[in-house]
């Protein structure tokens, strides 16, 4: 018997009469779980093997799952109509809708809750885990939103611009705060996060379990997709500040080569957009795509990837770029940084450098016969990653962190 079972069953009466409670903001549409979602779905699946009473609770699930649930039926409308109202009458920003929706998932939340259930969450509900008198474990998602608040405004002081989004909208910042602070413990996956939220919590609340989001077979099937003809670097997100768009593209404004592009992917925010077409005006060989239905396609025509973030607790475009065979360009402040060995399947750059982007890209188009091999070594990462099964290992760090709180134990 492994330590983690022999915990789990010394443990059995602790939970008898508790239910462990699964909570994300995300989604799983069509079978495909999205955002956190992504890797929590499959921790809460490894679950299974130690037989708790479990749910997962998501802003919408159509999982054949029965104990995958939406948290409400109304929740999905009361979204449409929120959109629809903002559409014609542009009451809120993003950020202040994004606020909007945390808020009354909270609120539907809460509801379902029952005192002595434990709850792990990634989700920010402070008036669910006021109702909740046992363990509250946080999964985090993003490094700590204080910090990112501060960086924000580092950067419209640098930039002379007034953004108005998820990460700049102090009250969301201090809803988030309240929630934070309610919990128990955070576990964070990435050392950025872990770095970040030990600034202003304490350590005995914080561990850090690195592992990784590995990229749906589903999503991204191993097929031969034929190379563009130029050399491709690709960059793709929903692109707002704190990704670090406006830094890449600084970054090309200074490559000269003829024979390569960039092709940037993801519907842009709305300031982004009005920025770029204020300050860019002379970007030569940039294809912006918007949407991208087909992204297995996306990667696997294209050469390289980047990563500009300023800030980002482990983006999932690096997993899956490198499982699609690209070498990688990311930032220190890229949670994902750990995955990248320098020259070996991608570089670590700087954040918030361009001249840093912009001598890495360089590199590749003096260097393209190093390309094929890199993406290699890239696509051996992430399988063995893959071959580890790091879902277990995060499934025996909460066991681990509940038994511990549970016992009043140091963790």
């Amino acid at each position: 018997m492994n330590l983690v079972l022999f915990l789990t069953t010394f443990s059995g009466l602790f939970f008898t009469m508790k239910k462990l409670i699964f909570v994300s903001f995300q989604t799983i549409k069509n079978n495909i779980p999205t955002g956190m979602v992504k890797y929590i779905y499959y921790i809460f699946l490894e679950f299974n093997k130690y037989s708790y009473n479990k749910t997962y609770y998501l802003s919408y699930s159509d999982s054949t799952n029965s104990q995958i649930k939406s948290v409400s039926i109304i929740y999905r409308y009361i979204n449409k109509i929120l959109a629809l109202i903002n559409i014609y009458f542009k009451i809120w920003h993003s950020g202040e809708i994004r606020f909007l929706q945390e808020k009354i998932f909270d609120f539907l939340l809460s509801f379902k809750l029952k005192n002595q259930d434990v709850l792990i969450s990634s989700a920010y509900i402070p008036s669910t885990l006021k109702k909740c008198n046992n363990l509250k474990i946080f999964l985090a998602g993003n490094p700590d939103d204080y910090e990112i608040y501060n960086i924000m405004h580092e950067e419209m002081s640098k930039y002379k611009i007034k953004l108005n989004d998820a990460y700049t909208n102090i009250n969301r910042i201090t809803f988030i705060s309240d929630t934070i602070l309610q919990y128990d413990h955070i576990i964070c996956f990435t050392i950025v996060q872990y770095e970040s939220f030990l600034k202003r919590i304490s350590k005995d609340k914080v561990s850090l379990c690195e592992t990784f989001i590995i990229p749906d077979e589903r999503i991204f099937e191993n097929k031969i997709i034929n190379k563009n003809k130029e050399l491709t670097f690709c960059y793709i997100a929903n692109p707002f500040w704190l990704k670090g768009l406006h830094y890449l593209l600084e970054a090309w404004e200074s490559i000269e080569d003829a024979e390569c592009k960039l092709i940037i992917g993801g519907r842009l925010d709305q300031q982004l957009t009005d920025y770029i077409a204020n300050n860019f005006n002379h970007l030569k060989r940039v294809e912006f795509t918007g949407w991208i239905d087909d992204i297995n396609t996306f990667y696997r025509s294209s050469h390289v990837c980047i990563i500009p973030s300023i800030l980002d607790a482990g983006p999932t475009t690096v997993a899956e770029a490198m499982y699609c065979e690209l070498p990688v360009i990311a930032t220190e402040g890229c949670g994902s940084k750990t995955l990248i060995e320098n020259g070996q399947n991608g570089f670590i750059v700087p954040s918030r450098n361009s001249i840093a982007l912009a001598d890495k890209i360089n590199w590749f188009i003096n260097n393209r016969d190093k390309i094929r091999e890199m993406g290699i070594n890239a696509a051996k990462k992430i399988q063995t990653l893959k071959d580890e099964n790091q879902y277990i290992k995060v499934t025996e760090h909460i066991i681990k962190i509940i038994n511990s709180l549970s016992k009043g134990m140091k963790i």
